[in-house]
């Protein structure tokens, strides 16, 4: 008898959301082999037992629900209608019912379902430089009619076409979710409403750069197709649904009482904690409290919802009510605290795993956590397949499968008689205080059960935010013990709030202290050195030996002695490797309109030439800082600012303020126009004690076999214009030459040619995001670029690049990339040959 069915049926669903992504010959391969192992798997039971045992008979189903699998994941996977007609935004109109609704002071966020668009407008024709030398209308962006490709795929994807000769021809679509962001406060709306909304629809955009957040596959992930920001939402159809509607105004006083007893940042914290609404969260306590490890407090957990979940029962039971009875309030109860909190993956998993506890008890079965752990992750994976993607989804369910899986054998291997050593046996002999003795067994079991959520955990992490806090472990040992107490009293004075605000504010009273000891732990153990440990992404090979290694631990812990399988997992250490590469790394960010280089030499040393953007906000921070890390790069040993444009410099200042990746010189054009911008920069570094240098014609920086050289400007150089003093730097490396010009134009470009220090160059940064009035003809003749590199933003005002400027370039057959149009463009070398290629396939 196979034990477990339900793990079984798991298993086989997940390989089939699996095998949905990969090469369709590989999965006909795949799924040849498993259904031959469960043909001689069946043969086996047959010949060895005369005949199957029926509890083994499932084991029939699972080649169907890997079919099922593989169905729903293609079916999410599958690309929205309008993705294939237009290149990033369109107006139009929604019909939808509402089924989700958050709100920020007057803004609303609204989430619908089921619904129809359509759009009053022709498709889009797609936009770029053709890299084969196949010159694209850069202007022409609209067609007169319907693409006949983009109309097959349409058809092809059920979407319906209307009016199709006609020039005044809409389309219509179906979508399943929209998210819509409003910027009214739409009291009058309710849960279940039918609503119309017109507006402008986006289209979700995939990251262009390693390490950026892919915001296509975070709400495709989550089941939504676009989002939409609203022009006018009128209510077509009143009906609502009155439970869902009770549940969000119970949420909303809730959350009301909060703000009322508690201040700004501490009602945040509460909301986001008890209720999943990270609306009012403080960005700087979600930060400091994701440094240090304890971002779950403010989820909405599954430690919170089955505490809760157990108190309600308890409670019931404490107050003489029958089983049956208990049993059904509290699962009504949990489903509707679930409702209420908009059903989070970890919620999900914690309601689905409190009601088979419940029901094991009513009819008195055994309550299984892995069979309990499987059956909740496949009724999320059904609804959403993708999910199995999502780092919630991968951190809930490995913190409970770490728990089931390590800390019994960690119990074992960390018995009394081998590790608590000579004094601890002294204290339990003596028997001073059982009180001593909870708490040193308490410490002890806290310990042991945060390194086995920790086996579980970490290569997740890694995989997903590239690094680690260093003092988790510690600071969640001594944070958990005030959990349960803070979850209890916060949940009894948000309902009492509803009501008086006087017993509301008796019941959280203690709130206050409990987060102000929390910021204060968090806050000094970030001031400890090395507090987390970057590593980058760490490639796909290390995380399957760290899984063997662990499955390995798992199955030999009973068979070999337990100091051999201790040092067993001291290799899983392999995870923490960084990736070493040699030769020569230049990476063009695609920081929109603005520029972004990232050098890193052979002798690891990495330099920064310029950070900036005028068309995305924060760069620094979601496009800069994150590739670093990505890449395990914590240090930039030379920020070198070219001039002091803010596309140029805004990613730059970000990074000097916040200090998350360290910044150790900062390199500026040596040039008399030290306007206000020039000094700005000036002022904040050394406000950072970073060391400032001034950099001009004929300096150079040696770093090995590489040598960067400034070309431009010189010592008595003088002009009104930043773009005129840009720095250029030539880069050699053995036989690879590369040339950054910066925004260099007008008469520098003159005193550049002027120079005689212009050669033939492997590779160019055009100047000034492909300007036509740079590169001009006289210097292209010179540096004969085999490849050039333009550095500029979609749909930007200025134009870039200019028709004018590309044409120059295919003129000395030059291979082009774009960084809008091909995204992140690396360049490896090792001095005698070369490689480029961009991100963006």
């Amino acid at each position: 008898m196979i034990k477990r069915p339900l793990v079984w049926i798991f298993a086989a669903y997940v390989l089939g959301v699996l095998l949905a992504r990969i090469n369709i010959r590989v999965r006909i391969f795949i799924i040849l082999g498993i259904f031959l192992f469960v043909i001689f798997f069946m043969c086996i039971k047959k010949i060895s037992n005369s005949y199957i045992d029926k509890s083994d008979r499932f084991v029939i189903l699972l080649p169907a629900i890997m079919y099922l699998g593989i169905f729903l994941t293609q079916n999410q996977l599958s690309v929205p209608a309008l993705n294939n007609m237009y290149n990033e935004k369109v107006n139009g109109s929604i019909i939808g019912t509402l089924y989700q609704m958050e709100k920020k002071g007057e803004k609303t966020t609204l989430y619908v379902k089921n619904n129809t668009i359509q759009v009053n407008a022709p498709i889009e024709k797609s936009k770029g430089y053709d890299l084969n030398k196949k010159k694209s209308n850069q202007n022409q962006s609209k067609l007169n009619n319907l693409d006949q490709t983009n109309y097959n795929k349409l058809i092809k994807q059920g979407s319906k076409v209307s009016n199709k000769n006609n020039k005044n021809n809409f389309y219509k679509t179906f979508s399943h979710k929209i998210i819509i962001y409003s910027k009214e406060s739409n009291n009058n709306l309710k849960i279940g409403n039918k609503l119309q909304i017109k507006g402008q629809i986006n289209i979700l955009q995939h990251n262009t750069n390693p390490g950026q957040f892919d915001e296509y596959d975070y709400y495709r992930m989550i089941g939504i197709d676009y989002k939409v920001y609203s022009e006018n939402i009128e209510v077509i159809n009143s009906s609502y649904s009155r439970y869902l509607q009770f549940l969000y105004e119970i949420k909303g006083k809730m959350v009301s009482s909060f703000e009322r007893i508690l201040n700004r940042k501490e009602a945040g914290i509460i909301s986001a904690m008890l209720l999943g609404d990270k609306s009012e969260l403080d960005e700087e306590i979600n930060a400091l409290y994701q440094e240090n490890g304890i971002s779950h407090i403010i989820a909405i957990s599954g430690l919170n919802v089955s505490l809760i979940g157990l108190f309600i029962y308890q409670l019931l039971r404490k107050l003489h009510c029958n089983i049956k009875i208990s049993v059904a309030f509290s699962i009504i109860f949990i489903y509707s605290f679930g409702a209420l909190t908009n059903f989070s993956v970890s919620t999900n998993r914690a309601v689905v795993m409190l009601i088979v506890s419940y029901i094991a008890i009513l009819i008195g079965r055994t309550y299984d956590l892995y069979t309990s752990l499987a059956l909740s992750a496949l009724i999320i994976l059904i609804q959403n397949p993708m999910q199995l993607y999502d780092v919630g989804f991968l951190l809930s369910f490995g913190a409970v499968l770490g728990i089931a899986l390590f800390l019994p054998p960690f119990k074992m291997l960390f018995q009394e008689d081998e590790v608590l050593g000579e004094e601890l046996k002294e204290v339990k002999e003596e028997k001073e205080s059982k009180i001593h003795e909870m708490i040193l067994d308490a410490m002890k079991e806290g310990i042991l059960l945060s390194v086995a959520v920790n086996f579980i955990t970490t290569p997740v992490l890694l995989f997903y935010f590239y690094e680690v806090p260093t003092y988790s472990i510690i600071v969640n040992l001594l944070i958990l013990p005030f959990s349960s107490l803070l979850l209890l009293i916060a949940f009894l004075g948000g309902i009492f709030g509803c009501f008086s605000i006087t017993i509301g504010t008796f019941f959280i009273g203690g709130v206050h202290y409990i987060l102000l000891f929390y910021e204060w732990l968090c806050r000094s153990f970030v001031k400890l050195p090395f507090h987390t440990i970057l590593v980058g992404k760490p490639k796909e090979i290390y995380i399957v030996i760290y899984c063997l290694l662990i499955v390995g631990f798992l199955v030999v812990i009973n068979k070999f002695p337990k100091k051999k399988v201790c040092f067993m997992l001291l290799f899983t250490i392999i995870i923490f490797i960084p990736s070493r590469e040699s030769g020569l790394f230049v990476t063009f960010l695609d920081v929109g309109q603005g520029d972004g280089i990232i050098m890193r030499t052979p002798s690891r040393t990495t330099y920064m030439i310029d950070g900036g953007s005028t068309s995305v906000t924060s760069v620094g921070k979601y496009r800069i800082e994150k590739y670093l890390k990505y890449k395990g790069i914590g240090v930039i040993d030379y920020a070198i600012m070219t001039h002091a444009d803010d596309d140029h410099i805004s990613g730059l200042e970000e990074m000097l303020a916040d200090g998350e990746i360290e910044i150790k010189h900062l390199v500026m054009p040596n040039t008399a126009l030290k306007d206000e911008a020039y000094m700005g920069l000036i002022d904040l570094a050394r406000q950072k004690q970073i060391p400032i240098q001034l950099i001009q014609k004929g300096d150079s920086i040696r770093d090995g076999k590489v040598q960067i050289t400034c070309l431009h400007p010189s010592e008595d150089y003088e002009t009104e214009s930043r773009n005129a003093y840009s720095t250029v730097l030539s880069v050699k490396y053995i036989d690879f030459d590369l040339l950054l010009t910066g925004d260099v134009a007008e008469d520098g470009e003159d005193a550049l040619l002027k120079s005689g220090l212009l050669k033939d160059y492997d590779v160019l940064k055009v100047a000034h995001h492909g300007s036509k009035y740079t590169t001009s003809q006289e210097i292209l003749d010179i540096i004969k670029p085999e490849y050039s590199i333009i550095s500029c933003g979609k749909r930007n005002r200025y134009g870039h690049p200019h028709e004018e400027l590309l044409e120059r370039l295919e003129k000395m057959r030059s291979n082009i990339y774009i960084t809008m149009d091909q995204g992140a463009i690396t360049i490896w070398t090792d001095g005698k040959n070369m490689n480029i290629e961009g991100y963006v396939e």
